[in-house]
């Protein structure tokens, strides 16, 4: 995120429609041919793409999973309007899912590749997304974590776990990056320490535009050039780009920038959230 502050905001109008009952107007997030894994327990594999279909099988969290085709139809869950999905349970095996229950993103801990991260939604509320994470281990499910992600009706967003960057008393940090759709729009990132077998919401952290200006914040963590030991640097900067004459973007050699806020606050992580440092 560092060096986004002089990037080109494209501004969309995205319409998205989930009155139909057709996959056309649902979220299809999964391809063929693609390897997945349950985001939930005791999952309900059924012979056809129906609540009310016959059971083929009741999976446990994480289980590997093979997508082999989609559903023409698709159900609304917890107000989220997905399709089902065939798939390959083993060489023998297949059945239909519901794609709420698979998992959008699952990787495995930096430093205990025992623990599984599953990263996907939960539900829709009031037109905005609630995500979850959910831990695994050897199969069984050791947290859960829900939170609303930016605001915007089925807006993107993606988790990684980028390591522990530097601090020890951390195992990995995961963080889920909201993408904007248009100028102005809610974004930015979220992050939790996996730490001492617990996962913890550290910070959410706002990156927006809108024309020339900016309002965004970002971590610094020991690993980073710019890092210190044992610390995280909380950076947050908003203003405006102050654009020449017949300049439209800013350009790499730009210098025209008015801060009306640049801070650098120094956090240490206590083993359940960020304190100010001495």
């Amino acid at each position: 995120m560092c060096n986004r502050l002089f990037s080109l905001m494209v501004c969309l109008c995205v319409a998205l429609s989930a009155a139909s009952q057709q996959t056309e107007d649902t979220l299809v997030l999964f391809e063929k041919k693609q390897v997945v894994y349950l985001l939930a327990d005791s999952v309900n594999i059924r012979k056809e793409p129906s609540t009310e279909s016959a059971l083929v099988a009741k999976l446990p969290i994480g289980t590997r999973l093979t997508i082999l085709n989609k559903s023409k139809t698709a159900s609304r869950i917890n107000n989220i309007l997905m399709p089902w999905y065939l798939v390959a349970i083993n060489e023998k095996e297949t059945g239909y899912v519901w794609g709420g229950k698979i998992a959008l993103a699952s990787f495995r801990s930096n430093k205990n590749p025992d623990i599984v991260f599953h990263f996907g939604m939960e539900k829709i509320e009031n037109g905005n997304s609630v995500y979850q994470i959910r831990v695994q281990q050897l199969g069984k499910e050791l947290q859960r974590l829900s939170f609303q992600g930016f605001k915007g009706y089925l807006k993107r967003h993606t988790c990684t776990n980028i390591s522990n960057k530097g601090l020890s008393s951390v195992d990995d940090i995961l963080q889920v990056d909201g993408f904007a759709e248009s100028c102005g729009e809610d974004a930015g990132s979220i992050v939790f320490f996996w730490a001492n077998n617990k996962l913890s919401l550290v910070e959410r952290l706002t990156d927006m535009a809108d024309g020339g200006f900016f309002d965004r914040a970002y971590l610094v963590y020991p690993a980073d050039m710019e890092g210190k030991k044992d610390q995280v640097i909380k950076r947050e900067e908003a203003g405006e780009i102050l654009f020449d004459e017949n300049q439209h973007v800013a350009s790499w050699y730009s210098t025209n920038v008015k801060y009306e806020k640049n801070l650098s606050t120094a956090y240490i992580w206590n083993g359940s959230k960020l304190v100010k440092a001495n």
